[in-house]
């Protein structure tokens, strides 16, 4: 498993993000079985989202690593 964080002052991981923890929504977790390209994290203005929030949807933990590269533009 693999533990990406990210903390800059004034931004907030989105949870837009496909691999946000639910429990800990600084940091991106999920799994990496090779070397991959085009990963894609997004940032937005805001304070921290809270801990332990509920968030549906399978456990990023146990999915291959992403951000927001495999979703559709808007």
């Amino acid at each position: 498993m693999l533990d990406l964080s990210v903390r800059i002052t004034g931004y907030r991981l989105s949870d837009k993000n496909a691999s946000l923890d639910h429990y800990n929504p600084f940091r991106l977790i999920g799994q990496l079985a090779s070397d991959t390209t085009n990963l894609v994290i997004l940032l937005e203005p805001g304070d921290a989202l809270p801990f332990g929030r509920n968030r549906s949807g399978p456990d990023p933990r146990n999915l291959p690593l992403g951000g927001i590269e495999s979703q559709p533009a808007k």
